[in-house]
């Protein structure tokens, strides 16, 4: 009981145990003589309202700064001991100490919120430990990820049920309970079957409700289908920028391929029409002419090739081969341009004591050769190149050694990648569209063999393929023989001629080329115009046909002429050179064909066949 001044006038003997105190030492004091002074000042504050009259019921905790008190639930309720007319003289208070229903309470609400934190990570597989890593709770999914019991767990010591646990989460227990929180996003797991696992996990301390670190808690969540899916993503992204880029490259390299020869075709084209030109220039000048046009033509030849391997094209025109006479050839053909272009390189042929004849396809054999033997010339400045081939059990292989300036070991698998060249700084410089050696690895893979390479930066490069003696497993192509005329010899005077083309240029072209050859020429521009022309005209001798013209083509022009003639020769031509044009040709009724552009030797070959 206290006065109105809040001072202690009268104290049951369980007040006087509390205060440890006899009653006399009791009556006079106040609250600060016996609680800390938040305490102090919280019962003040109560007094106060109840001295006005209120009866009051309010919990307070007597806990002092670094230590734990005791907590009352205070019943308290005004006094006038002297009357009505006297107002309140005095406050009763009733203490009941709920000290321990507390601490039960604040575990109750911990527990709860421990609770809650586990339900709002239920995509998580989630375990419990006391600070004796003993296992206290474990959550269904954690059962499910890891495979175990929890009757296996409960009460175990964490390392004992996975003694094999890695040290990062050995530290990551310790960080947890000396009060820090560890996590992880998209950590990789690598199982004992070489998987990967991606995971996210984090540990954090979990605390008594004294504020004791009471254990830690692991939450793992598988993220791996997720982690995949990013992964995907990111090497899509990588793929289609790199698409994009080598698209770039290469369309800018295919730019810098034709205009390059086009200008020196253009160029010393006007330059001829200046009459003061001497003849050794004039020949100089058409025979760089002639070298663009040939540039341009192996380019052309290369997307051709490119096209036939995009479409999925795989025949082969096989027949048995001569490695003698292949390579023979092949250094016939390049020992001139490389004593030109390449004076100070060496061409050394390889020849093998014995001749091997195998069955492959030549004209794929002879474009990889080419390839690898222009790539050898243009990357080798000096030194020598050396090819040959030798037998190896059941297969011939082949090879191209050069002393030039080698390829780094970072670009030797990207090496045979199509317009691979367009992109490689080392190449810069050197003229291709970087097309051949992604066309001579399709080739060889297609005839049954493999190609690879030997280089390093500065010392030279060995290109080897291997091509198999037998190639069981490829399909032959099946060629239509060359047609010979059946009907009467020709006559041996003038011969007369129709060039069916709509193209005046390519009139012109073979015009100059057989007027000096006796031969008389008649020029047809279409179809129609060529099948009335042969209607009227009985001595004709042979027939060039262009085969892409408007309205009736060739195919149907020469089906309409074996209608009326089946005897005489009729020779196709063609800009287009793509697969199968040359079966087309045949197949319609022509004897013979010619792609474009269109070599002196190579018609006159031709026609002197056909009119023999």
């Amino acid at each position: 009981m206290k006065d109105r001044e809040s001072r202690y006038i009268y104290g049951n003997l369980a007040t006087l145990d509390l205060f440890g105190c006899a009653a006399e030492e009791l009556f006079g004091k106040e609250d600060a003589d016996f609680f800390p002074p938040g305490t102090v000042k919280q019962i003040k504050a109560l007094d106060n309202r109840v001295l006005e009259g209120e009866q009051t019921m309010e919990e307070v905790d007597t806990s002092g700064p670094g230590e734990d008190g005791r907590v009352f639930l205070e019943t308290k309720t005004p006094i006038n001991a002297a009357g009505d007319n006297q107002g309140v003289t005095g406050l009763l208070g009733i203490s009941t100490d709920i000290t321990e229903s507390k601490k039960n309470e604040r575990a109750l609400r911990h527990w709860e919120e421990l609770m809650r934190y586990i339900i709002e990570h239920d995509r998580s597989a989630v375990a419990v430990h006391d600070k004796a890593y003993r296992y206290i709770y474990v959550s269904k999914r954690y059962l499910e990820d890891y495979q175990v019991k929890e009757e296996d767990l409960i009460g175990k010591h964490h390392y004992d049920v996975f003694p094999d646990l890695p040290e990062k989460w050995r530290k990551a227990h310790r960080k947890a309970l000396a009060g820090e929180v560890t996590r992880a996003e998209d950590d990789p797991y690598y199982k004992d079957d070489g998987t990967v696992e991606w995971t996210r996990w984090e540990c954090r301390p979990w605390y008594e409700a004294n504020g004791e670190t009471g254990g830690f808690i692991v939450y793992t969540e598988v993220t791996t289908e997720r982690k995949n899916m990013e992964l995907e993503l990111v090497a899509a992204k990588e793929k289609a920028q790199e698409s994009d880029r080598l698209k770039t490259a290469f369309l800018a390299n295919m730019s810098h391929e034709i205009r390059t020869p086009m200008n020196g075709i253009l160029g010393f084209a006007q330059i001829l029409k200046d009459p003061r030109i001497s003849k050794a220039q004039q020949k100089h000048f058409i025979d760089v002419i002639e070298k663009s046009g040939q540039r341009l033509l192996n380019l052309l030849n290369d997307i051709i090739d490119v096209s036939r391997i995009e479409s999925g094209h795989r025949e082969l025109d096989l027949s048995e081969i001569s490695v003698h006479e292949t390579l023979q050839y092949m250094f016939g053909f390049f020992k001139p341009g490389y004593e030109e272009q390449r004076p100070g390189v060496n061409l050394v042929m390889d020849l093998p004591e014995e001749d091997i004849q195998f069955v492959t396809d030549r004209d794929k054999l002879h474009s990889i050769l080419m390839n690898l033997l222009r790539n050898a010339e243009k990357f080798t400045l000096e030194g020598r190149v050396v090819f040959g081939c030798h037998r190896e059990e059941d297969s011939v292989v082949w090879y191209v050694k050069d002393t030039g300036i080698g390829i780094p070991a970072s670009k030797q698998p990207m090496i045979f990648d199509r317009f691979f060249q367009a992109d490689i700084s080392f190449s810069r410089g050197y003229e291709g569209a970087g097309l051949g050696l992604s066309i001579s690895k399709a080739f060889v893979e297609m005839m049954g063999g493999r190609i690879w390479l030997e280089s390093e930066s500065g010392k030279g490069s060995v290109f080897y393929f291997s091509l198999p003696l037998e190639p069981d497993s490829v399909q032959k192509e099946s060629v239509t023989e060359e047609v010979s005329p059946s009907g009467p010899q020709r006559k041996k005077g003038e011969v007369n001629l129709l060039v069916v083309d709509d193209d005046a240029a390519s009139f012109e072209v073979i015009k100059y080329m057989l007027e000096n050859e006796g031969f008389r020429l008649y020029h047809a521009k279409s179809g129609e115009e060529a099948l009335d022309f042969f209607s009227t005209q009985k001595d004709l001798d042979l027939i060039l046909m262009d085969i892409k013209m408007p309205g009736i083509d060739g195919h149907e022009t020469t089906r309409n002429i074996r209608k009326i003639d089946r005897d005489i020769p009729v020779i196709a031509q063609t800009a287009h050179a793509l697969s199968g044009d040359a079966e087309k040709s045949l197949a319609s009724g022509c004897n013979d064909y010619l792609a474009k552009p269109i070599k002196k030797e190579v018609l006159l070959k031709k026609i002197r066949k056909h009119l023999r």
